[in-house]
């Protein structure tokens, strides 16, 4: 239960740091469909890969996937240049 409520509660930041890198140029629709697609994706390919994985290695190795999942995303976010999001002044 508290997996979920942490899981969903990044999903909607993300949408909104999505939301503010398109803003301006038309693309913001077009960016929450591809987070929202990409999500269904690979959720569905880690659903199918940890069965996999808990049918032939047990079920604490699927622990162990999700981990390195989670590992992997923690790693991709470092690797993001500090000026991703270019802000303009506005005036005050």
């Amino acid at each position: 239960l508290f997996f979920g409520v942490f899981l969903f509660s990044v999903n909607s930041l993300t949408q909104a740091a999505a939301i503010d890198v398109a803003s301006g140029k038309g693309l913001e629709g077009t960016f929450i469909g591809l987070m929202w697609g990409s999500n269904a994706f690979f959720g569905a390919m880690a659903s199918i890969i940890s069965g996999v994985i808990v049918e032939y290695i047990g079920w604490h190795a699927a622990f162990y996937f999700a981990s390195g999942l989670f590992f992997l995303g923690f790693l991709s976010s470092l690797a993001l240049p500090g000026d991703f999001i270019k802000r303009e002044r506005q005036p005050a």
